[in-house]
């Protein structure tokens, strides 16, 4: 008898849904993402990481001012690439909405990588 670590499946979770002043969309996590889109969301989420950094360190406003500006850019792009939302609406968001879209992305990617790497190896 052959022990089993854990059962996989190719059957993927459908996405999440979020309304925009009554329009429903998909937030959708690494599982709902092409091979290359997974990539740039990586990236993304790495770039937005690397910002967030800079930003913390920034010598003086001017400069911390054009760094939040790159912020946005790529929390926007992030939230567009993660959901159906359209980069338009997201960006009509104000800041409070896209903090809680952003939040309620990385719980579903936080949940989809927990789950695949819960400390066991395959």
């Amino acid at each position: 008898m052959t022990d089993y670590v854990r059962e996989l499946s190719t059957k993927v979770e459908p996405a999440s849904k979020f309304t925009v002043d009554g329009e429903e969309y998909e937030l959708h996590t690494f599982e709902h993402l092409s091979p290359e889109e997974e990539a740039e969301v990586t990236a993304l989420f790495a770039r937005h990481a690397k910002l967030s950094e800079l930003l913390n360190e920034a010598p003086n406003v001017k400069k911390g001012k054009e760094i939040a500006s790159r912020l946005r850019g790529s929390r926007i792009a992030l939230l567009s690439k993660l959901t159906t939302c359209p980069e338009d609406v997201i960006e009509k968001l104000p800041m409070s909405g896209q903090a809680q879209l952003f939040e309620a992305v990385q719980e579903e990617v936080g949940d989809a990588t927990d789950e695949s790497s819960d400390g066991q190896d395959i």
